[in-house]
């Protein structure tokens, strides 16, 4: 009957006027017998009411340990809508993305891009016409839209940066609110970095995302919780995909001799420009660039969405609670 009762979880309770209080295990050990889930739901009600003051609001009681007791391996399990432990395994899965996102579309697709250019452009100083003079009438041709060819260089390679950098920026502003507001920074600020891969060797303890905690706990600025890193991440690959389009259209793309040379081969096709393989790296990057653009959006909804039913939370007492 004990190792019944033991193995209970601890539920969170919420009370309009106490807040998140701490919880006690050991509430059926005068019981003899094994208790119903709702008797549990209102002992743990009853226990946790008298373990916080009636007086205490939202924030205040959020200063306190919200857990009392823990497992063999020391887990505290909390309510979801308290904060969120980041495990390892999401840490590598989301590295796919970034992966397709900046080697594959920003590198291999926009080296392709430039070096078929410059080729094209043949000139001692092509990289230079390409990227400063590329809308110059002088340097027009007509195999070629070199000012298309310079804007989507741009966009993939300096719009990569320029996203990188800012992100960078944010993630210090973010270490900085963390810091003011008496709370482990380095964390919260790496995991909404590009540089979130140093989060896997955290110990778990420490892996917890204070952006998913309400503001009415931890009271940073109203910034913080706007996933402005997210947005930014969606908006840089809507407009790439924009441009990608665009440049399709014109039809002078860096491969266009080479699609003339296969016309022979497909002639009558009407088709065979749509599935021709020198588009496939074009396409490969409007999907990755969309896959991205979803995700974020979805991410943005469901870490906005503080009452979802994933339990988290771990050793959160280690935070300092101001």
């Amino acid at each position: 009957m004990d190792k019944y009762i033991s193995r209970q979880p601890n539920y969170p309770v919420k009370n309009s006027n106490s807040g998140y209080g701490a919880y006690t295990q050991d509430i059926g050990n005068s019981i003899g017998r094994p208790l119903h889930p709702s008797s549990y739901y209102e002992l743990q009600q009853q226990s946790s009411s008298e373990n916080i003051p009636s007086t205490m609001t939202d924030y205040e009681s959020a200063k306190k340990p919200l857990v009392s007791g823990t497992n063999i391996k020391g887990f505290q399990y909390r309510s979801p809508d308290i904060g969120r432990v980041i495990p390892q395994g999401e840490i590598l899965n989301r590295i796919v993305p970034y992966w397709e996102l900046f080697i594959s579309n920003v590198g291999l697709f926009g080296y392709h891009i430039i070096s078929k250019a410059a080729n094209n452009i043949g000139s001692d100083d092509a990289l230079t016409i390409l990227f400063f003079n590329g809308c110059n009438s002088e340097h027009a041709q007509s195999n070629l839209d070199v000012c298309a060819t310079s804007i989507l260089s741009w966009t993939l390679v300096g719009g990569a940066i320029l996203y990188l950098a800012f992100t960078s920026i944010l993630a210090f502003l973010l270490y900085v609110e963390c810091k003011r507001q008496g709370y482990p920074a380095l964390f919260t600020a790496l995991w909404n970095s590009p540089l979130f891969l140093v989060c896997y060797f955290f110990k778990e303890k420490d892996r917890i995302d204070l952006l998913t905690i309400p503001n009415k706990f931890v009271g940073f600025n109203k910034w913080t919780q706007s996933h402005v890193h997210r947005l930014g991440l969606a908006i840089y690959s809507f407009i790439t995909t924009v441009i990608i389009l665009y440049y399709l259209n014109t039809k002078l793309t860096v491969d266009q001799d080479d699609l003339k040379l296969q016309e022979q081969y497909k002639d009558g096709d009407a088709l065979y420009k749509l599935y021709n393989p020198f588009y496939l790296p074009y396409y490969a990057a409007m999907y990755f660039y969309i896959k991205t653009i979803i995700s974020s959006a979805i991410e943005i909804k469901n870490f906005s969405n503080y009452n979802n039913a994933e339990l988290v939370g771990i050793n959160y007492s280690s935070l300092k609670m101001h």
